[in-house]
Order: C-alpha cells, then sequence, then structure tokens
C-alpha cells in the first residue's frame, strides 16, 4: 500500500476525530480494526472507520451488533476504507463507491487564478458563519470550533469569491506532513474548482502532499486536476437502525 493511501486515511481518521469527538462529544474507541464513536456524530459522518483490513473484515459481524447496540439513530455509517468488506448481509447498504485520493504539489499543473476571482482563508467567526451558509454544510458548530484550540489551529475554511460572494470553498485540515481537503462545494459551473482551490492551497502553504476522498462527478474533477486515486472505498449505511 502506498504512502498516500496510509496518510489519506489518517488523515480522515484524525479529521473525523476532531469533528466528531472533540466537539460533538461522541468518544472514539479502538474497535474491531478501526475507530468507533459511541454516541451520535453530525450528519455525514461515520460512526466506524476502518483502520486494519484484516482485523476489520474478520470481525465485520461483531462490528455490526455492537454498533446497533448503542441505541444510534437510523442510518448511521461505516467508512469501509479498504473496500472490503460486505455488510449487505447485516441490514447494510452500500451508498459510496468512492476513492482515496492524494497529490504532491509536483502533479499539479500551474492554474492561473482569474482576476475576477478572489481567494479567502477564513478563521473568524463572521467568515466561518458565511462559508457555511454558502455551502450548506452543518457538520460544524462554529461556537465548539472557536472553543476549540485544536481546531482553530488545524483547520482552515477556504473561499472562492466572484463579485464578493462566496461561490465555491472547502476546508482544509492540517496533520503531520499532509494536508487534508475534504467538503469541496461550488455554487458557480462556469467556475473549475478542484484547480482554482488546488492552486491556492499550493500558493499557501506549498509542496505538502494534499489529500482526501471523493466519488462520482466529484472523483473525476479531482483526477483532471491532478490528484491520482490511490485505493478504493467505501460508505455502508445501517438500514434497521432505530427510528
Amino acid at each position: 500500500m502506498n504512502t498516500g493511501v496510509r496518510f489519506a486515511m489518517a488523515d480522515n481518521v484524525a479529521w473525523c476525530t476532531l469533528i466528531s469527538s472533540e466537539l460533538n462529544n461522541s468518544p472514539s474507541v479502538s474497535r474491531f480494526g478501526g475507530v468507533l464513536f459511541r454516541r451520535r456524530v453530525p450528519a455525514y459522518f461515520p460512526n466506524y472507520i476502518s483502520t486494519d483490513c484484516d482485523v476489520a473484515a474478520r470481525k465485520q459481524c461483531g462490528l455490526a451488533d455492537e454498533l446497533r447496540s448503542l441505541g444510534l439513530p437510523a442510518g448511521f455509517g461505516i467508512k469501509d476504507s479498504y473496500a472490503n468488506l460486505d455488510l449487505s448481509d447485516q441490514g447494510f447498504r452500500c451508498a459510496i463507491e468512492g476513492q482515496w485520493i492524494a497529490s504532491s504539489g509536483e502533479q499539479l499543473s500551474d492554474t492561473r487564478i482569474p482576476p475576477d476571482v478572489s481567494i479567502l482563508w477564513l478563521k473568524e467567526r463572521h467568515g466561518i458563519e458565511a462559508w457555511i451558509q454558502s455551502s450548506g454544510i452543518t457538520a460544524i458548530d462554529v461556537d465548539r470550533f472557536l472553543g476549540s484550540p485544536r481546531a482553530v489551529r488545524s483547520v482552515a475554511f477556504i473561499a472562492l469569491l466572484k463579485a464578493e460572494r462566496i461561490q465555491a470553498g472547502a476546508i482544509i485540515n492540517a496533520n503531520e506532513r499532509v494536508l487534508g481537503i475534504s467538503n469541496v462545494f461550488s455554487l458557480a459551473p462556469e467556475l473549475d474548482v478542484w484547480p482554482l482551490l488546488t492552486a491556492a492551497i499550493r500558493r499557501r502553504v506549498g509542496h505538502d502532499l494534499l489529500v482526501g476522498w471523493e466519488a462520482g462527478e466529484a472523483l473525476e474533477a479531482a483526477q483532471a486536476a491532478g490528484f491520482e486515486a490511490v485505493h478504493p472505498m467505501r460508505v455502508w449505511i445501517d438500514e434497521r437502525g432505530q427510528r
């Protein structure tokens, strides 16, 4: 397994732990070859992420049983980091077939940011609230975020502005030797968002390894911008949970 895969997975675990455990009080434990969050987590965040390929596959039945014993709401998710689990017989549906992605600075072509597009790195309340309103991504509570030194230190919201309005953006989280990119959104079909975002990131932080995961058209856009698909992954959704 190449370095990009390992870093992408580790970064995602760190990101999910920050949001789910530190900012939303869902304790995390190492179980079944992965990280398990024992309480409700924000929408679109998983309650389990596999980190050990072999252990997770061997213990997947026990994993499903334990997660259901926690009384989680219907539709909780499992992030199958290696795409090697088969949870269909356990009452789960494979909702996403995606890929971990990675890019060093050398892989990205030089992209010129149009003169009518401005780049903002948002760290203050007003900017973050505007980003959340524009993106529709509500997993982050601004008060909790600003009250966490770790979150403030390691996470930034990047916005592309056109005509003084946020038209696209992403979240960047810094971990050891890598940057994670997630929650990419666009309100402007005419903007080629992925090259613009990656160019802005490179201008700011240089050639650190940039990692994340995507699926579908977003994956194709990331690959067109120079990212490599380094390993398949899946997201499984519970269909038997409490309602």
